[in-house]
């Protein structure tokens, strides 16, 4: 039994990650767009369920959700203000 649930831990395990990446890039890209600059130019670090994002001269927290089809992020504050 332990053998056969190794390979799916695995993969529960990637697809984690995996989800939290598209997250990191959607909030990045989602800075980018909001206040028209690269994404180059954008850092997003976790905080909790949340995106922290720094860049393009504004700082703003972005809550970012997934379905089937692709991951969309809100953004929750801008320069630290409630939006």
């Amino acid at each position: 039994m332990t053998v056969r649930l190794r390979p799916l831990a695995s993969v529960i395990a990637l697809l984690a990650i995996g989800c939290g990446g598209a997250s990191d890039q959607a909030a990045r890209a989602r800075h980018a767009r909001e206040f028209d600059c690269s994404s180059h130019d954008v850092s997003v670090t976790p905080q909790g369920d949340l995106w922290s994002a720094k860049g393009c001269g504004h700082e703003a927290t972005y809550e970012c959700t997934r379905d089937a089809m692709e991951t969309r992020c809100v953004m929750v504050t801008k320069d630290g203000k409630e939006r």
